[in-house]
């Protein structure tokens, strides 16, 4: 039953209700982002070998992956705000498969950083497609968007000081 268009119950296998549909397309969609932003790791031996990197190479093109990734992280949050975290996170899959894509043509150590650069965006998927951002925002007053990027951010400085 809904009350205003807001969900009184979870009813996982029940798609006939806008709201059982959003939440099951963003977890969906999150996982496809997540596959996109760790495919590579199963491969990395044999782009090791391909491209010729050194163990330190290979540790920094993950670090950078991830590192980036606070950094969207508070940018989508404000876009989530601002457009609404449904077209943020289209845009955010039809400009993360760009990288995805191009990741094979990188031909050096340099090309293949940048790729991971913008692959590492991708991981801003989770704030654009969270529930508290997407699937329950008609039953927020305030946007969170922005919030939730700033409390990600505090949590990974806080979590790299304590030394992992």
């Amino acid at each position: 039953m809904e009350i205003r268009n807001k969900a009184t119950r979870i009813r996982l296998f029940d798609f006939k209700t806008p709201q059982m549909r959003a939440f099951h397309l963003s977890w969906f969609a999150f996982h496809v982002c997540f596959f996109g932003w760790f495919g590579i790791a199963p491969m990395m031996a044999v782009v090791r070998d391909d491209l010729n990197l050194t163990k330190t190479q290979i540790g920094n093109t993950m670090i950078a992956s991830v590192a980036v990734t606070v950094v969207v992280r508070l940018f989508i949050g404000l876009l989530c705000d601002r457009i609404g975290p449904r077209r943020t996170y289209t845009w955010l899959l039809c400009l993360g498969a760009l990288p995805v894509m191009s990741i094979g043509l990188a031909d050096s150590f340099e090309s293949f950083l940048l790729a991971r650069l913008a692959i590492g965006a991708i991981g801003a998927s989770l704030r654009s497609c969270s529930v508290p951002t997407w699937w329950a925002r008609p039953m927020r007053p305030r946007p969170a968007g922005a919030i939730w990027g700033e409390e990600r951010l505090r949590f990974s400085c806080l979590w790299y000081c304590q030394g992992f």
